[in-house]
């Protein structure tokens, strides 16, 4: 794998979630779009814990019939889901860690459909990036990524 890691510490931003694919890293800096590799986050924040959590009900509504709809249930419990409340502890503790805002992406099963923040329905501002195009500033999500 051709791993890119942030090396600028120049962001004046960071995106956070739960799982990556081969094009996209769990907490990614809004300058370089690098990886921000666990060594530089503090011991005290989980969240490579939280991310291994994460990955495991994300490949259950992936990949098994059996589990899918309770998977499902758990991803998108976006207020009171302990998945999502344990990233959004984690994403405030990053925040307050860099000094910097942590946005955070939500699981939607259509990304290219999710115009609006998934926690409070606003139209958000513009992120300044391709993908996601949007950000919602007092949920702090990402969003929108539409072609």
């Amino acid at each position: 794998d051709n791993i890119f890691n942030c090396s600028c510490n120049k962001s004046d931003f960071y995106f956070l979630k739960g799982r990556a694919f081969a094009f996209t890293d769990e907490l990614t800096c809004g300058n370089c779009f690098g990886k921000v590799p666990y060594s530089r986050i503090s011991l005290s924040i989980k969240i490579e814990r939280w991310q291994r959590h994460y990955k495991r009900v994300y490949a259950n509504w992936l990949d098994s019939g059996f589990f899918e709809g309770s998977a499902l249930r758990q991803l998108k419990n976006y207020k009171k889901g302990l998945l999502n409340k344990e990233g959004e502890k984690i994403r405030k503790q990053l925040a307050g860690f860099f000094g910097k805002p942590v946005y955070m992406e939500f699981f939607v099963e259509e990304p290219d459909a999710n115009l609006n923040c998934v926690i409070c329905g606003s139209k958000g501002t513009i992120s300044g990036l391709n993908r996601p195009k949007k950000i919602c500033k007092k949920c702090n999500t990402a969003f929108d990524y539409s072609k």
